[in-house]
């Protein structure tokens, strides 16, 4: 019974609306009508100005502006994920069951991580990653697709969302999850012919 009454009052203020009328001085419209003045400019457009407007699109989103100092002395920094995802689950008041940890741990068996993470403006680190036989790059300071770097196969943006959760701290780094120790490696790299 409510949605009737509902519905009749509706229909009834919709109807209202219609006949309310105008209030004050009107105006002609001076402005042209939207829908033709996007039609008339779709016409002066073509095929080939859309597609390198998207390819320009396209290239400007693979582009990392985020930068990192260069690495001043070898280190490897380990970053316990097991520990990291309990201490996690603890703060958020979040029980892991037996059942559970099981899955997390075949988890981690079959966890690939495997990066070198590079800022491409610097000419030693791509000499120097040529010299490896990197599979993945996480780039920064540049286009991820730049042909420097063409003997990468698998190249990614590193992104601020990526630094807050790995916290590399300098270039060039060798990222890896090692599976014996269930722990992230960062290896920071120094490359010979910078000073420290």
């Amino acid at each position: 019974m409510n949605k009737v009454l509902f519905s009749l009052l509706l229909a009834g203020f919709v109807f209202g609306i219609e006949f309310l009328g105008n209030f004050g001085k009107t105006f002609e419209i001076q402005e042209e009508n939207g829908l033709d003045v996007i039609e008339k400019n779709s016409k002066n457009i073509t095929k080939e100005q859309i597609e390198e407007s998207a390819k320009a699109n396209i290239a400007k989103s693979m582009i990392s502006d985020l930068h990192l100092p260069f690495c001043k002395a070898n280190r490897v920094v380990y970053i316990d994920l097991k520990r990291k995802l309990l201490e996690s689950a603890k703060r958020e008041n979040i029980r892991i069951t037996n059942e559970e940890m099981k899955r997390i741990d075949l988890l981690f068996l079959n966890l690939k991580v495997d990066y070198a993470i590079l800022d491409i403006q610097d000419p030693l680190q791509i000499a120097f990653a040529k010299t490896k036989s990197y599979q993945n790059a996480l780039i920064l300071g540049g286009f991820v697709l730049d042909s420097a770097l063409d003997f990468i196969p698998h190249r990614y943006l590193y992104n601020k969302d990526m630094q807050e959760m790995l916290q590399i701290q300098c270039t060039p780094s060798y990222v890896f999850f090692n599976k014996k120790t269930k722990n992230l490696e960062i290896q920071e790299i120094y490359l010979e012919g910078r000073k420290k």
